[in-house]
């Protein structure tokens, strides 16, 4: 799957104001609303460990939505995404005083200069499933120079390996998904194995811890977190 060009013209398709489904943060192809958004946002926040001084990099920020929110509870946040459309949303629908949107490839891009003193919250949030497997070592390494000494790397809404017949639950499903493999367009990226991300962030010097949202959602059956830190 060309991930740039879906959503280069993904977000087009979708309605004005549909801001989760823009970014595909929905239950079945419903966006998260109510209750179950709210406990969304508190466990990104929390997960951050986030205070007024902090300075937070939210790689993949999609159309700003969570960066926004995030923003609110940090001196300064810096949202980076590929999609240029996404990026126009975010600047035109999320944008606030102490936030700015810029369009870069995390893979070709510096990330540090966004920020003379580094950055000592990341979040990458219902992105890693972009990625390949090869790709990591270069991802994390590229994060990892954009971290401060005590910074924390949230990696969020990981499809979990093991549980992806939690996600394709009927039979419809898994034989649409063998299909769409088979022709490389499978539907949900990459399903990590938590042991590919612990192994890639020992290579780097980072410590990994891995945590699940606790939610209602069924969501929280097949996905998880990684909280990562520098190694002391």
């Amino acid at each position: 799957m060309d991930w740039k060009e879906f959503y280069d013209k993904y977000p087009r398709s979708v309605r004005d104001g549909e801001f989760l489904k823009q970014v595909g943060h929905t239950v079945r192809g419903v966006p998260l609303a109510g209750r179950e958004l709210e406990l969304f946002l508190a466990h990104v926040v929390r997960s951050l460990r986030l205070d007024q001084g902090h300075v937070l990099l939210d790689v993949g920020c999609g159309n700003g939505l969570i960066t926004s929110h995030v923003a609110r509870r940090c001196r300064r946040a810096v949202g980076v995404d590929f999609s240029r459309p996404l990026i126009e949303i975010a600047r035109s629908s999320f944008a606030a005083d102490n936030v700015e949107y810029h369009c870069a490839d995390v893979l070709d891009s510096e990330l540090s200069h966004l920020s003379p003193v580094g950055f000592d919250r990341i979040l990458m949030f219902g992105v890693l499933q972009h990625f390949s497997r090869r790709q990591l070592p270069h991802l994390l390494r590229s994060l990892h120079d954009a971290m401060t000494a005590d910074a924390v790397l949230v990696i969020g809404w990981i499809p979990d390996r093991s549980k992806r017949w939690c996600f394709y639950d009927t039979a419809e499903k898994r034989a649409r998904h063998l299909g769409r493999l088979l022709v490389g367009q499978e539907r949900m990226g990459t399903w990590w194995d938590p042991d590919w991300i612990l192994s890639a962030c020992l290579e780097q010097g980072l410590c990994c811890e891995f945590t699940r949202l606790e939610s209602a959602a069924n969501v929280n059956n097949y996905r998880f977190d990684a909280v990562i830190t520098r190694q002391r």
